[in-house]
């Protein structure tokens, strides 16, 4: 197993990106992460403890596209970015999954030009993962690819197809349930293009269960529910703020049992316990992390490449 990662995107880079690599090879010595970094990090002494001590290669790379920086700047002054390096080596052959915590706007238009589209029928769409008590989460799909444009019906369509092969194949679940957010559960509520959508996925998903509510997300009322990439990027941080508000004031000598509620929002309800939302659409496995993300949420992250990548 190799994963490609981009040692320099994220807030806490490249710090907690490299514990996190730490974290994770110790774990599952046998694997080996291509790590792809600018020359600030390249005497890092944890980074080299990681190279000595297993198969792992740094990859030294002239620039890194910055989180406040235009996506574009990947076309302009720095096509040999970590983040593009990450890229080539998977449409290359060389790794088995990319991993950044990046500039998200970056990532999506390196993995579009360099690892490619699927195909000239589907657009791209961040899956991210809700959890949920005692089953598998929910996933949400668009969380922020297609941010900045409404929803459209036939390319959502599509997209909700990609969603659901996904969910059967890294859940092991045959039949995904599927719902469209919405403001009403009734057929006729929402946009224009919702209603197309609402008819498209009656007509063509078996397991289409009509719109749901806000309210039925953290209910896990759908396996996968349906959103349009603005909405669903603010659903998916006002629930990531939630679970720094359950802890805040939390007594956690109490949540030490598996079984219990508090555990399960103390440990589980929490976006450190995923780590990765997959990119949809192009032709190759790329995950996202969280700008923000921790070693540890690093560390979940590249287990979601692991098991990413072993699906065929």
């Amino acid at each position: 197993m190799k994963i490609a990662i981009d040692l320099m995107g994220g807030d806490n880079a490249p710090k907690e990106i490299i514990l996190g690599c730490k974290k994770y090879i110790k774990e599952y010595p046998e694997d080996t992460l291509l790590l792809y970094g600018t020359e600030e990090v390249s005497e890092n002494v944890t980074l080299k403890e990681i190279i000595e001590n297993s198969s792992s290669e740094f990859f030294l790379t002239e620039s890194f596209v910055a989180m406040d920086e235009s996506p574009l700047a990947i076309k302009k002054e720095k096509n040999n970015s970590t983040i593009v390096q990450t890229m080539n080596s998977h449409r290359n052959g060389i790794s088995d999954c990319i991993f950044t915590c990046g500039n998200s706007g970056a990532a999506i238009l390196s993995a579009i030009d360099t690892v490619g589209m699927l195909n000239n029928q589907v657009n791209v769409a961040l899956m991210s993962f809700i959890p949920v008590y005692q089953r598998n989460p929910v996933g949400i799909i668009d969380v922020g690819a297609l941010g900045n444009r409404t929803l459209d019906a036939k390319v959502y369509s599509e997209l909700t197809k990609l969603a659901v092969k996904f969910y059967k194949d890294f859940f092991n679940n045959n039949d995904p349930s599927v719902k469209l957010l919405n403001i009403g559960t009734e057929s006729w509520k929402g946009t224009a293009e919702h209603k197309v959508l609402y008819t498209l996925l009656k007509d063509t998903l078996h397991n289409f269960q009509g719109n749901v509510e806000g309210d039925g997300i953290l209910r896990g009322d759908a396996d996968i529910i349906i959103s349009d990439g603005f909405t669903g990027n603010v659903i998916l941080k006002l629930i990531e703020s939630m679970h720094d508000l359950f802890i805040k004031d939390l007594d956690k000598t109490h949540c030490n049992n598996s079984n219990n509620f508090l555990h399960f929002l103390v440990e589980e309800f929490n976006y450190e316990s995923l780590g990765g939302a997959p990119l949809l659409g192009v032709n190759g496995k790329v995950v996202l992390g969280h700008g923000k993300s921790s070693a540890n949420a690093v560390f979940s992250g590249l287990k979601f490449c692991r098991k990413y990548a072993q699906i065929n």
